[in-house]
């Protein structure tokens, strides 16, 4: 009665993107914080992006409190949160409750020049650590990276501001000065493409690709060579499934920008998602070439080679993946997906034991240990672990049909029946749920209802 396939916590599938579903950290607070930005204008400025620039200095300033309060509290909680994280929860999070604009008179240089003060009050509400770990790796990954790119963009374009200024004065020619004020508006184009790309990021923290995605194509138009504006909005059709337009958006980051191993690993995720795996298997080699640290590539080769059913050659980068990063939950669940297919159960136990010492509030290696315990006949071990499963995913649709297929196997058809039942009221078209419940039925003797399930089984598979 078990359903055999196993389902991994895969960082190349959008099936199970965002289905982990948690309770809040506890004790949930909204702290507020202010900060102070300034921005000192010269004549090249314009007043709308100098007041822009102020007020983003300001919202940094006050992240950056949220940030140290936020790190302490999840401390106090004991959660295993890098400084990366911390800033991409926190970065993500803040809500901007107000913004005050001041301006005064300054002196730049012996030139006048005026300087503009924005200050900010915005809230922060713990609760932000429980959406990010309801994220699955995938995406925690994906909302790392996009703050520490967009981090970075915001410091190159204050380096080419600085040092534009620094050349203002220098200029002796009509025509060295108006390439200067040329550079400074595209200066002032990319920061005004910077905000749109972060004001994208934090919608697609909280789910709303569609948004996030008119927020990339506004960067995209204000710098249509902006590799991770590409990147980005790639990642955003991609969790609407939209593949070919992913493929098509990590093409253009590609051409933009040939050494990015990022946007080669995502496209390798979109093929992968189309099931063209030698595909998908040839960007990943990219990506480990462009960057040979790069665990997560190493991670997701091994989920294509683990589909084509070359579990060794899986087995072999899940193992590298994990001499990248120790710490990895999900490549200890897939190495042990792998073991699994291999029938070795205990090493595959092992490895799923591993990744719930890792991350004890994901759902996928309690499954997947509870299919091996099934596996070894281990039936009240199985329920244990597919209960577990449904505690943090009351939707994990395969646990409850698992479960039940472990009663089934105990004999006890009643509880089998209410575990397949509720599969099925999870999705009506659950022809294994149905096949299953027919088959309990049938041993508690209910030819009627026995043969009414075993028929709809029989339709929905046509």
């Amino acid at each position: 009665m078990f359903d055999r396939k196993l389902i991994r916590k895969l960082i190349a599938s959008a099936l199970l993107a965002g289905s982990l579903i948690l309770t809040s950290v506890g004790d949930a607070e909204i702290k507020m914080y202010e900060g102070a930005g300034k921005y000192i204008a010269c004549d090249y400025d314009s007043i709308d992006v100098a007041k822009l620039r102020a007020k983003a200095r300001a919202e940094q300033a006050a992240k950056d409190r949220a940030g140290v309060y936020l790190a302490s509290y999840s401390r106090e909680k004991n959660f295993r949160l890098t400084d990366d994280e911390i800033y991409t929860i926190t970065n993500n999070i803040v809500e901007v409750l107000e913004v005050e604009y001041k301006s005064q008179p300054f002196d730049v240089d012996g030139e006048p020049g005026v300087m503009y003060v924005a200050n900010v009050r915005v809230n922060i509400d713990t609760d932000g650590i429980a959406t990010y770990l309801k994220f699955d790796d995938r995406k925690k990954q994906t909302v790392v990276e996009q703050s520490k790119e967009a981090r970075k963009a915001d410091a190159e374009n204050d380096a080419k501001v600085e040092d534009l200024r620094k050349r203002v004065g220098g200029a002796k020619t009509a025509e060295e000065e108006a390439q200067l004020r040329r550079e400074y508006e595209q200066a002032d184009q990319q920061f005004r493409a910077n905000q749109k790309l972060e004001e994208g990021n934090q919608l697609y923290y909280g789910g709303k690709y569609e948004e996030a995605i008119k927020r990339y194509n506004e960067a995209l138009k204000l710098d249509p060579k902006y590799a991770f504006a590409y990147n980005n909005r790639g990642n955003a059709y991609k969790h609407l499934k939209q593949y070919e337009r992913a493929i098509a958006d990590f093409n253009n980051a590609i051409e933009l920008d040939p050494n990015d191993a990022v946007a080669y690993n995502n496209r390798g995720l979109a093929y992968g998602n189309l099931k063209q795996y030698e595909r998908a298997i040839a960007d990943y080699n990219k990506a480990i070439e462009l960057d040979p640290k790069c665990a997560i590539a190493y991670n997701n080769r091994g989920n294509a080679y683990d589909d084509l059913k070359q579990y060794d050659r899986a087995i072999a980068d899940y193992n590298k993946a994990i001499e990248l990063d120790p710490k990895d939950a999900v490549a200890y669940n897939n190495r042990g997906g792998a073991y699994d297919h291999l029938k070795q159960y205990d090493r595959a136990i092992v490895d799923y034991n591993k990744a719930i010492e890792l991350d004890p509030n994901l759902a996928q290696p309690y499954y997947n240990r509870g299919l091996a315990y099934g596996n070894l006949e281990q039936y009240e071990r199985a329920i244990e672990d597919f209960t577990r499963a449904i505690e943090i995913n009351p939707k994990y649709i395969l646990a409850y049909n698992n479960r039940g297929g472990a009663y089934g196997n105990l004999k006890q058809y009643d509880r089998a029946i209410e575990d397949f039942t509720r599969a099925i009221e999870i999705n009506p078209k659950y022809i294994l749920a149905y096949n299953n419940r027919g088959y309990c039925y049938k041993a508690l003797g209910d030819t009627a209802r026995a043969q009414a399930d075993l028929d709809k089984a029989a339709s929905l598979s046509k």
